[in-house]
């Protein structure tokens, strides 16, 4: 059994745009990346992970999503796993392949993923 403290938080509050191919957001959100293995909101716990940040999803090459994420806060899960990374200048570079490639299989893709601290 997880047992999740009793808190009450914001989870999402975004301003976005949205076209056929790019999705960008600012504000406080989600962002997962390749099924949340490195990068996710913890989703079965009652208070998620999210993230104060400007995001951009592009999907204009064929068979390729594109991530660009920089990051102001991470809310974790309870407050000890908070993290104020403003002073960091931290971004999340991923690039994601899927396609009809002999290697792969219908199900398979390749994900990239870069974690820059400029």
């Amino acid at each position: 059994m997880v047992v999740d403290p009793e808190v009450t938080q914001l989870n999402q509050s975004i301003l976005a745009y949205k076209n056929d191919s790019t999705t960008a957001k600012l504000g406080r959100q989600r962002i997962i990346l390749d099924k949340a293995r490195h990068v996710g909101n913890v989703g079965w716990r009652q208070n998620e992970q999210t993230f104060d940040a400007v995001s951009n999803v592009n999907t204009s090459i064929p068979y390729t999503t594109l991530t660009y994420a920089f990051l102001d806060n991470v809310h974790g899960i309870t407050t000890a796993f908070d993290a104020d990374v403003s002073d960091k200048t931290l971004g999340i570079k991923h690039a994601s392949f899927s396609g009809d490639v002999p290697s792969f299989s219908d199900t398979s893709k390749l994900w990239v993923w870069v974690e820059l601290k400029l």
